[in-house]
């Protein structure tokens, strides 16, 4: 679903995963990574959660929802997703 919608340049996705990357490079614990990536999530219009065990991904829709920021779980609310998005990019949300 994500990725249909930022083919189409309805959303930028925002993957935790590339903190990964930079890891290699600069070799720091993982609380500062999830750190990172928690500042990084405050700053985003919602939070998809894709399915999966992570306790990086739990923290994040922990955080969301205590900030109040739309969490949607995929596949299970691809449709509501989608909604979402289209409501957003109309100015509605």
């Amino acid at each position: 679903v994500w990725n249909d919608l930022w083919a189409t340049g309805d959303i930028t996705p925002i993957c935790p995963h590339v903190s990964l990357l930079l890891h290699l490079v600069t070799p720091l614990p993982y609380k500062v990574w999830l750190e990172y990536d928690l500042e990084v999530m405050r700053r985003c219009d919602a939070v998809v959660r894709i399915l999966g065990e992570s306790s990086g991904a739990d923290a994040e829709v922990a955080e969301a929802i205590k900030l109040k920021i739309p969490v949607f779980f995929l596949p299970r609310e691809a449709k509501d997703f989608r909604a979402w998005v289209k409501s957003f990019r109309e100015g509605s949300t």
